[in-house]
């Protein structure tokens, strides 16, 4: 990922057809190496995803604090916990062609402003019922089959 201002843009291996994805979970990991000079404020971490057809914004309900830390971040892909701009959640998850983080925290009032960073980014699809109930189905006749060939 790269910089942009106080956000970081995820490279295009994250980008196109994310509509497998809807239901799954996005995570990260956001850490604030050093605070700085500030006046205290903070901004709540949030996760953006743009394309032709609008934008989905996840804006986090807890804000980090104003210390050196670590924040873990989980939010569901599911159209509740977004804001949608200009188009419909699947839409926006169907060509999407920016995908970014906030990485600006902490409202910096001087030199040296903050050292933030992210890790452990992670877009996880979610699971198939199906997928499954085949794996299962498909180990009980290799049980049955061997527990034949043993007779």
């Amino acid at each position: 990922m790269g910089p942009s201002g106080g956000d970081i843009l995820a490279p295009a291996a994250w980008l196109g057809d994310l509509s497998g994805y809807n239901g799954g979970l996005l995570s990260w990991d956001f850490r604030i190496f050093s605070l700085g000079v500030n006046d205290g404020r903070v901004f709540p971490l949030m996760a953006t995803f743009s394309g032709p057809s609008g934008t989905a914004t996840f804006t986090g309900s807890t804000v980090p604090t104003v210390a050196a830390g670590q924040f873990a971040t989980a939010v569901p892909m599911l159209a509740p916990n977004w804001t949608v701009a200009g188009g419909t959640w699947a839409s926006v998850l169907g060509n999407v062609t920016e995908f970014k983080l906030q990485i600006e925290a902490v409202f910096s009032t001087g030199f040296p402003g903050e050292v933030t960073g992210i890790d452990n980014v992670m877009l996880s699809p979610v699971h198939e019922p199906g997928g499954s109930a085949l794996m299962l189905a498909g180990m009980a006749v290799l049980a049955d089959l061997s527990r034949r060939l043993r007779t």
